[in-house]
C-alpha cells in the first residue's frame, strides 16, 4: 500500500507478522471497534514523542544503528487500539464461563485462563496474534504520517529509519537452548527454590557494590565492600572459613569459599570477563564433596554483575528466578549435548531482548543483538539498550518496557492537575499535545518509578546493554 519502507519489515519483531493469526477468531465487535482506529495512539500512557539523544554510552553500537548525540529520534508507543482490548474482553467471558463449568473456582475474575491446548485456547492464541499483527499495522501507518508531518515542516525529503519495532503484551512459543544448566537425562523434576530470600538479599547488596565501585577493581575489593553491605543488613556470615573436603569420609583437604552467609550459602566472589564453565565445574565440585545445597558465584564483569547459582542436589533446583540466573550442574551437563526446550513466553509490560547470533533476529542485528526500547514517562529519558545472552537466563530474552507505576491512575488524577503538568513541561521546553488535562495527568512522571534506576539495573545485570540516552523535545498523548 506504500505506507511502509522495505527496510522497516526486518526492523520488526517477527518481520511485523506472527504466523497462525486466524481472522475468524476475532469477533465482528473487536474488528468494527479497530476498523477506524488504524493510525491512532490511543489513550493511556500511548503517545508519540520527538526526542533528542543526548548521552551515548556504546560509541561502536550506536554506529551501527546510526545514532548521534543531539540527533533525532522519534519513539512511538502504542498497542492494537480497541481490536486487542475487545478480544481480551471476549475470551476472558469464554475463560470465566468455561472454568465455571469445570467448578473451579477463581479469587480474581482478571486471571480466568484455558488451559494451552484447549480449543478455546488455541483460537484465543490465534486472536491475540491477530491482534499483534494489528498493533504492528497501527504503529507502521503511525510511523508513515510521522514521515509525512517532518517532510512538510522542513520542505524537503527527511530520511527517518525505523530502528526496531517491539511487542510488549503478548506470549510467543520460544525455544531455548541449554537453559538454566539443564542436564539431558529428561528427567522430571520436583522444583524447589533454595534458600530464596536470602539470596535475594545478598544479590540485593551485590548490586549496591557494582554501583558505586563499578568494573576493574581487584576482587579483595569488591569482597570488603560486600562485607559492609552484609552488615547493614545484619547478615551472619564468614570469611575464608576452612571446610572440609572430604574423601571417602576422611578430610583430605579444604576449601575456603570468600564468604559463607548465614551458615547456608557459600559466595565465591570473582571480577573476570565472564564465568565460564570451568569456573562452575570447579565451584560444583568444591560444593560436591561438602555438606552445603548452594553456593553463589557473584562476578563483578565489566559488562555487568553476573550471576551464577550453584547447587549440590539434583532436587532443589528452580528455573523460575526473579533477577539472576538458576544453574545447576551435573557430569553430563557440563561435557554432555545442550537440551531444548519450548516454551510459551508471556510478556506483559515487557519486550522481548534477544541477544547477537539469535536465529530470530535479521541479519543486520545478528552481530549485536536486538535493540531494546525502555520508553520513560512525560518530561524524563527514554533509552536504548541492545539485548545480551544474559537475558536467556535472567529473564527468558525479556526486559521491562518502560519504568513502571507507582501511581494508579485514580490516584494520579487527584493529585496531579493536568493543566500545571503542561506548563511546567512546557516551562522546560518540552511541547505537550494532549486530548485531555486528566488523561495528562495519569501519565505524570511522579506517577512513575525512576526510569534512569530501573535502566540501571536492566544494564548491571546484564539483561540489555545501554546504548543511548534520549529526552523529550515534544510530546503527543492520546
Amino acid at each position: 500500500l506504500g505506507y511502509g519502507e522495505k527496510e522497516d519489515l526486518e526492523a520488526t519483531e517477527s518481520f511485523g507478522k506472527l504466523e497462525g493469526a486466524d481472522a475468524d477468531t476475532v469477533s465482528k465487535t473487536a474488528k468494527d471497534r479497530g476498523r477506524d482506529q488504524l493510525g491512532t495512539i490511543g489513550a493511556g500512557n500511548h503517545f508519540v514523542e520527538i526526542q533528542r539523544i543526548q548521552e551515548i554510552y556504546d560509541e561502536e553500537i550506536a554506529t551501527k544503528l546510526n545514532l548521534q548525540k543531539n540527533k533525532i529520534c522519534i519513539l512511538i508507543h502504542c498497542g492494537s487500539r480497541g481490536l486487542g482490548h475487545q478480544v481480551a474482553s471476549d475470551y476472558a467471558r469464554k475463560a470465566i464461563s468455561y472454568l465455571f463449568k469445570q467448578n473451579i473456582q477463581l479469587i480474581d475474575k482478571e486471571l480466568a485462563y484455558f488451559p494451552f491446548e484447549h480449543p478455546e485456547g488455541q483460537d484465543y492464541f490465534s486472536a491475540m496474534k491477530a491482534s499483534a499483527n494489528f498493533a504492528f499495522a497501527n504503529r507502521q501507518l503511525i510511523l508513515h504520517q510521522v514521515r509525512k508531518a517532518f517532510k512538510k515542516v522542513f520542505g524537503k525529503e527527511i530520511k527517518l529509519k525505523q530502528i526496531y519495532d517491539v511487542a510488549h503484551n503478548i506470549a510467543k512459543i520460544e525455544e531455548y537452548t541449554d537453559l538454566f544448566g539443564l542436564d539431558t537425562d529428561g528427567a522430571d523434576r520436583k522444583l524447589k527454590l533454595v534458600y530464596e530470600s536470602l539470596t535475594h538479599k545478598i544479590i540485593g547488596a551485590a548490586l549496591e557494590v557494582r554501583k558505586v565501585l563499578g568494573v576493574g577493581q581487584k576482587e579483595i575489593i569488591y569482597q570488603n565492600a560486600l562485607e559492609e553491605e552484609f552488615k547493614k543488613l545484619n547478615l551472619n556470615f564468614e570469611r575464608e572459613k576452612e571446610i572440609e573436603i572430604k574423601y571417602k569420609g576422611k578430610v583430605v583437604g579444604y576449601y575456603k569459599p570468600d564468604f559463607i552467609v548465614e551458615g547456608k550459602v557459600l559466595i565465591e566472589i570473582k571480577s573476570i570477563d565472564k564465568i565460564n564453565k570451568e569456573v562452575l565445574k570447579q565451584i560444583w565440585y568444591y560444593l560436591k564433596n561438602t555438606d552445603f545445597v548452594l553456593a553463589l558465584i557473584l562476578n563483578f564483569s565489566p559488562k555487568g554483575l553476573e550471576i551464577k547459582r550453584v547447587l549440590n542436589k539434583k532436587n532443589t533446583w528452580e528455573p523460575h528466578i526473579e533477577n539472576f540466573s538458576d544453574i545447576f550442574l551435573s557430569e553430563q551437563s557440563v561435557s554432555g549435548p545442550k537440551k531444548s526446550v519450548k516454551l510459551i513466553v508471556h510478556r506483559k509490560g515487557a519486550t522481548r531482548a534477544f541477544w547477537k547470533g539469535h536465529p530470530e533476529l535479521p541479519p543486520k542485528y545478528q552481530e549485536i543483538g536486538q535493540p531494546t526500547l525502555i520508553p520513560g514517562s512525560m518530561g524524563t529519558a527514554s533509552y536504548i539498550l541492545i539485548g545480551q545472552e544474559l537475558a536467556k537466563e535472567i529473564s527468558f530474552g525479556s526486559a521491562p518496557h518502560g519504568a513502571g507505576r507507582v501511581m494508579s491512575r485514580a490516584e494520579a488524577k487527584r493529585k496531579i492537575k493536568g493543566s500545571e503538568l503542561k506548563k511546567e513541561l512546557e516551562a522546560r521546553g518540552i511541547s505537550v499535545a494532549a486530548g485531555s488535562m486528566s488523561g495528562l495527568a495519569e501519565e505524570a512522571p511522579d506517577a512513575y518509578k525512576n526510569v534512569n534506576e530501573v535502566v540501571e539495573v536492566v544494564h548491571q545485570i546484564g539483561i540489555a546493554k545501554k546504548v543511548a540516552k534520549l529526552v523529550p523535545v515534544g510530546v503527543i498523548k492520546g
